[in-house]
């Protein structure tokens, strides 16, 4: 079953890291480690 993830930049977290956690979530979706999709703001 996929799953779906909100990211939400907050108190210190920025765009440069959610992005970064963006490559780190299709990393895992591309070597089927996990099976979801990544929604950010």
């Amino acid at each position: 079953m996929k799953k779906r993830l909100l990211i939400l930049a907050g108190d210190g977290i920025g765009p440069e890291v959610m992005n970064e956690v963006k490559k780190i979530i299709t990393w895992f979706n591309k070597n089927k480690s996990a099976d979801g999709n990544c929604n950010g703001k």
